[in-house]
């Protein structure tokens, strides 16, 4: 953050874009809870890696998943097949999606998380979800099927995070980008 916030021009346009491209990375991640903690057990005495190590069968694909794996793909509930750069029928699919979300969890309806300013407290919240929904306060274990509740539950707190990650990540590029010349903003945005 400080190379971005160093608008005396010491920093190179580029290095201020990468730090751009990485706080935008990071917030994502923190919001995706097995991102933020891992599973230990007798069958993961050195931990799951964020649920890397976990399998589950997921009876929606048929098919043995890993869970952290199930989590990144927001529990298959939107499209896999949207690839970049983006043709204009997948940003019209992804710009539904959004809406979608945000119809659902507007920044009204979470406006004591969002009061929450912290990384590392983010990264608690998270924490918390990951053992409380991902792991299913630990009732879920290595090779379990999915059921119906659990996925729906999932994807309940994959949209709540996807809409809270948003406006966190909107909340501090704002707060972020006015400490930096306009003219710089323009530079790393013909950039991004």
């Amino acid at each position: 953050m400080n190379t971005i916030k160093n608008a005396k021009g010491d920093a190179a346009l580029i290095g201020k874009s990468i730090c751009m491209r990485f706080i935008i990375h990071i917030v994502g991640d923190i919001h995706q809870p097995l991102h933020t903690a891992t599973y230990f057990s007798e069958l993961f005495p050195k931990g799951d890696l964020g649920g890397n190590l976990f399998e589950i069968f997921y009876p929606l694909k048929h098919s043995l998943k890993k869970l952290h794996t199930f989590w990144d793909a927001c529990a298959n509930k939107y499209s896999a097949s949207i690839k970049v750069p983006l043709t204009d029928a997948h940003y019209e699919k992804l710009q539904g999606y959004s809406a979608n979300i945000t119809e659902v969890w507007p920044r009204s309806a979470l406006k004591s998380e969002l009061k929450v300013k912290s990384f590392e407290d983010w990264c608690k919240e998270s924490g918390k979800l990951a053992k409380e929904v991902a792991y299913d306060n630990l009732n879920l274990h290595s090779g379990d099927t999915i059921t119906q509740e659990y996925d729906d539950k999932a994807r309940d707190v994959i949209d709540k995070q996807l809409a809270l990650g948003g406006y966190r990540l909107a909340d501090s590029l704002k707060t972020l980008l006015k400490l930096v010349p306009d003219s710089v903003i323009h530079e790393l945005l013909e950039e991004l």
